[in-house]
């Protein structure tokens, strides 16, 4: 009995030798399983107001712009002739407008677009005849890369309104669209001088994609 009990001791002792005894913690991961409903926003969700989706591509309506000034403003030498019948002096000046983009729209890239650009001559009359011109000028921003241009010559009839389609260049634009319109007119008609009376332009952009 005494030497079997000396062999489980040592068997015993062999087998604490061969294991290492833990001396830390156990670490305890966990993985959780749970149902989630499967949720979809559609893009016109996301996008701002004015924004809509054609094809692969966006629209982007911007809204009608305009601007007037009078002959006094034109015309800094048909003050002395106001109220009377006489040859209208020459004359240049120059009309600006702008519009943003809708709401939230730092830039985009123009696939195509064009605005309707028209002139209300308010005058008694014709500032573009004998060789006149008026160059409208679409531009990126004021100072900016120039977009679209389009120039007007006679006729241009007392009380009458001229339109024309200036079409955008395509590229990248930032927020604002700025227009510059530069009158040229060389005079000599003999007609009665009202300074008050307006020249109005007036630019209306077609949705722009």
């Amino acid at each position: 009995m005494k030497l079997i009990r000396a062999t489980l001791a040592l068997a015993g002792l062999a087998v604490l030798t061969g294991c290492d005894v833990p001396t830390e913690a156990p670490i305890l991961e966990q993985r959780w399983i749970l149902s989630v409903d499967n949720s979809t926003i559609s893009v016109t969700e996301l996008l701002p107001s004015g924004v809509t989706v054609s094809g692969n591509n966006f629209t982007v309506n911007v809204g009608t712009f305009n601007t007037n000034k009078s002959l006094g403003d034109l015309c800094a030498t048909c003050a002395p002739l106001n109220g009377l019948t006489a040859p209208v002096p020459p004359f240049n000046g120059s009309l600006t407008l702008s519009q943003a983009l809708p709401a939230n729209v730092q830039q985009a890239t123009v696939v195509s677009g064009s605005a309707l650009i028209a002139i209300q001559n308010g005058f008694a009359f014709d500032p573009l005849a004998g060789g006149g011109s008026l160059t409208v000028t679409v531009y990126d921003g004021q100072g900016g890369r120039q977009i679209g241009q389009t120039v007007f010559s006679a006729p241009l009839a007392a009380g009458a309104t001229v339109s024309r389609t200036l079409t955008l260049a395509t590229g990248a634009i930032g927020t604002t669209l700025y227009v510059d319109a530069v009158l040229s007119s060389p005079g000599g008609q003999s007609s009665l001088i009202n300074t008050g009376q307006r020249l109005t332009i007036t630019a209306t952009p077609s949705p722009i994609l």
